[in-house]
């Protein structure tokens, strides 16, 4: 068990090395410290001692999204300062699965950033995604048709890009989603039948 929270201490530092922090929000990130890495600013560990998540909201960070982001089970990137033409740490789910266990992943929020380019497809993959945050953004091109059909979804927010196409005929057929939010895109096309049959979804 040391081995592997070392390996993973090791893997956080790298995680730091590959973003600009000019805020310093990242400096008890060391190893030279002695301390757990569980107690370090934004890492979330579980009982075990083992990182389940990553809080890095309002840091000022940059740079690209990091690939090695461990097996979460939640990331928080928000109010940051990431940009990439396709983030690279969701572009290439299907392969990383096995390597990075994000197949376990259920939260996912980079709201308030500067990603641009389209949502992969392999968004709609992820087997336990509850929630999805990319609000406030520069994406573009249509939702992944997969998103919802086959996932536990019950909160996404993709308002304030420019996000086009129609509304995934399948994002309400889990019945779970108890918030949806896509004001400020340029969707076209009919709303999902599902959508008035929601049980979960509240009415005023």
């Amino acid at each position: 068990m040391h081995e592997i929270h070392s390996d993973e201490a090791t893997a956080l530092i790298a995680i730091k090395t590959s973003l600009v922090d000019p805020l310093a929000k990242l400096g008890g990130w060391n190893l030279a410290s002695g301390s757990s890495h569980c107690t370090w600013d934004g890492v979330r560990c579980n009982a075990r001692g083992v990182v389940t998540g990553l809080n890095l909201a309002g840091m000022n960070l940059s740079s690209t999204i990091p690939d090695d982001i461990l097996g979460l089970t939640s990331i928080v990137l928000q109010s940051n300062a990431f940009e990439h033409e396709r983030p690279q740490a969701l572009v290439s789910i299907p392969s990383l699965l096995k390597e990075l266990d994000v197949a376990n992943l259920q939260l996912l929020d980079l709201m308030c950033n500067r990603l641009k380019g389209g949502i992969p497809a392999s968004i709609g993959e992820l087997p336990k995604l509850e929630v999805l945050e990319l609000w406030n953004n520069s994406l573009t091109g249509p939702l992944p048709p997969s998103l919802g059909s086959a996932q536990p979804l019950q909160w996404l927010d993709v308002s304030t890009n420019t996000i086009s196409g129609p509304v995934a005929a399948g994002l309400c057929d889990s019945g779970n989603l108890t918030k949806l939010v896509l004001f400020n895109n340029v969707f076209a096309g009919p709303i999902p039948a599902g959508l008035h049959v929601l049980v979960a979804y509240p009415r005023s």
